[in-house]
Formats: C-alpha cells, sequence, structure tokens
C-alpha cells in the first residue's frame, strides 16, 4: 500500500458520517488506482499527480455529504468548523472562569446559582462566537476569497496531508500521564494532612475537614483506584472499545458525582485551618469560590474525557480499515 493514499484516504474519511465513511474510503481508493491505472504508472510522482487533480480532501469529503452546505460552502466548510473548535475551546473555559472570580460570593445567592450563571454567560458568549464566525466565513466566501482560505493562501498539496495514526490509539505516554496525574490525588490529600504550613501544640492542621477520612476520602482512594485500573485496561486492549468506552462513562460519572455530593456539604474545609488563614491572610475560605471552580473544572475535564473516547471508538473501526495491510 501507499502511504501517501492512505494518509489521503483517511483525511477524507474523517471528514464523513460513520455511516458511509468506509464504503466511501473504498470508493475513493478504486478511483485512484483507476486514474493511476489511466497513467500507466504507480510510482510516487504519479500518486501525487493524482493526488494533486483530486484535491483538498475537505473539498472532497464535502461533495460526498448528503447534507446541504448552502450558507457555507464546501471549500471554506472544514476551515469554518476548526476555526470554531479553537475559539469556543479557548473563550467559553475563560468566562466561566472570569465570571466565577468576580461573581457576587458576599451576596446572598447560593454557589449553585452563581454557577449556573456563570455557564449561562458561556453560553451567551458561545452564541455571539458561532454567529459572528459564520457570518465572517460567509462574507469570505462570498468576496471570493475562498480558496486561500481553504488553502492557506496557498494551492493544496499532496504535503499537506497529516501523517498516518499510530496503529496503538492509547500509547505508553498516555498511561503514564494518567497515572501521574491521579497519583497527585492521594498524594496532595496526604501532603496537607501531614505537611501543612500551619500548625496547632506542634501538629500540622490539615486543609480539609479531618472526619472526611472516616468515609469520604477512603471512597475517593477507591475511585482513583478503580481509575488506575481502567488506564491499565486501556494500555492493555490498545485502542477503545465499547465496554472501554462504557467503563470510562461510568467512572467519570462516579467521579463528577463523588465530589458533587462532597461539595454540597457544608464542612469540607477544616474550621481550624480556615480561622488560621483568614487571621494570617484576611482570606476566607468559606466565601471563596474555590470549591465552584473546582466543580467547574471537574465537570468540564469528565464530560471532554468522555466525548473524546465516543470520538475515538467511531474512528478506530475506519482506520482499522483503511490501514489494512499498512506496515506497522
Amino acid at each position: 500500500m501507499n502511504e501517501l493514499i492512505d494518509r489521503y484516504v483517511l483525511a477524507v474519511a474523517r471528514r464523513l458520517p460513520a455511516s458511509n465513511r468506509e464504503d466511501v474510503a473504498r470508493e475513493l481508493r478504486a478511483t485512484i488506482d483507476d486514474m493511476l491505472d489511466a497513467r500507466g504508472s504507480r510510482d510516487q510522482g504519479a500518486v501525487r499527480d493524482v493526488l494533486t487533480e483530486l484535491g483538498d480532501p475537505a473539498v472532497l469529503a464535502a461533495g460526498y455529504r448528503s447534507g446541504p452546505q448552502h450558507l457555507i460552502g464546501p471549500e471554506v466548510y472544514g476551515p469554518f468548523l476548526e476555526t470554531l473548535r479553537r475559539i469556543l475551546a479557548i473563550a467559553l473555559p475563560v468566562v466561566v472562569g472570569i465570571q466565577l472570580l468576580f461573581g457576587d460570593w458576599g451576596s446572598d445567592r447560593s454557589v449553585a446559582s452563581i454557577v449556573i450563571g456563570a455557564i449561562a454567560g458561556a453560553l451567551q458568549v458561545g452564541v455571539h462566537v458561532v454567529v459572528w464566525t459564520a457570518l465572517t466565513f460567509i462574507v469570505i466566501e462570498r468576496s471570493g476569497a475562498a480558496r486561500e482560505v481553504a488553502d492557506g493562501g496557498e494551492g493544496w498539496t499532496p504535503d499537506d496531508l497529516p501523517a498516518l495514526p499510530r496503529q496503538r490509539q492509547i500509547t505508553l505516554g498516555e498511561l503514564i500521564g494518567a497515572v501521574v496525574v491521579l497519583a497527585l490525588i492521594p498524594a496532595g490529600l496526604l501532603w496537607q494532612r501531614y505537611r501543612s504550613p500551619y500548625e496547632e501544640a506542634g501538629d500540622p492542621i490539615p486543609l480539609f475537614d479531618p472526619d472526611l477520612w472516616d468515609l469520604w476520602i477512603p471512597v475517593l482512594f477507591g475511585i482513583v483506584v478503580v481509575n488506575l485500573g481502567l488506564e491499565g485496561w486501556k494500555y492493555a486492549v490498545g485502542h477503545w472499545t465499547l465496554p472501554l468506552v462504557v467503563a470510562n462513562l461510568a467512572v467519570n460519572v462516579a467521579f463528577v458525582g463523588y465530589f458533587a455530593l462532597l461539595f454540597s456539604r457544608e464542612d469540607v474545609w477544616n474550621p481550624a485551618y480556615a480561622a488560621e488563614l483568614a487571621e494570617r491572610t484576611g482570606f476566607q475560605l468559606a466565601d471563596s469560590p474555590i470549591l465552584a471552580i473546582a466543580m467547574v473544572s471537574i465537570v468540564a475535564i469528565s464530560a471532554w474525557d468522555i466525548v473524546e473516547s465516543i470520538i475515538k471508538l467511531r474512528q478506530a473501526p475506519t482506520e482499522r480499515v483503511l490501514l489494512e495491510g499498512v506496515p506497522a
């Protein structure tokens, strides 16, 4: 198999619905074979000429889609989605963070109402981003600059194709990173208990309520252990499967549910630590948005982890079919 052809077929197939991407990939391979036969050559130069003639994979994929794209044409539809994703990925967390940091924490409003208000504000910003980004690309297309946007200012060439994906979806580096992040949870809890910056009668004053060690913290350690087991399972399989996605969903739901219940308590912080901190710095833990920000971050990270696992599950069958016969 020719690596350049594999890269091109994958670049097209990834932009298509899962229901027809494999059929289109096979059809596209047959088309490329016919075009190469017509040229009477299968060397690398002939392959490059054929792929250049077929054109930008984003534009070709748009032609295979059954849904209409009248508002934003196929030449700029891919760049439009990519630009939109990048802006939203930056803008929405920033808006939520700013609204939480400068929320009306001194009023009678509950933590839940402040968090909901921050999320609502982020959604409003998201709507504006979508509208104005779409209008910008509509103007670009109508002005005749679509080709420059799609090509990044230059004509598309096979050199612009993304590299082939690794045969293994879940790498050793990802496993090590996940283990390190998970290990920080028990390490941080132990550190705050035995290495607190504040002391009382020579004993460290922990940040969190010591009563949490009776049930809440052991349960958290159990969730961490289960998560570590899931990471090992993922690495052993090497790619996402439906059982792995379901298990990942369950672990993330348990993780979010645990912290939602924990943060609803009124005694998460150690009163002795809060009093010492207020006396020395004037900072009031009880009135701070720390728990709200932590909860939003936990939900966002878990949601993205679930979505990413589903996306990779959908990609895995196509990539295995398309890369059949490609050397590892």
